[in-house]
């Protein structure tokens, strides 16, 4: 493996790293950047109970966004 394949990687690696994770807390989803694990970035009105039961445990094993478009869409069509 030559040097160029590991860089061009990495860049691809970085470039589909999901920016956000969703996760539950007291049985409500709440956002955290990638990064920052330890800080919520936003806190949804979202209940758990009323997500369908695939998309819990997606939660439940923090479920990744790729961007902000795609989270507010996610936000959007769970939203009551």
């Amino acid at each position: 493996v030559d040097e160029k394949n590991v860089v061009l990687e990495h860049v691809l690696q970085k470039e589909t790293e999901a920016e956000f994770v969703l996760r539950m807390v007291d049985e409500y989803v709440v956002v955290y950047r990638t990064g920052n694990l330890h800080e919520s970035y936003m806190t949804t009105g979202i209940e758990m109970k009323e997500l369908p039961e695939e998309t819990q445990k997606e939660i439940i094993n923090g479920k990744e966004i790729a961007d902000e478009e795609a989270l507010y869409f996610f936000l959007e069509s769970h939203s009551s």
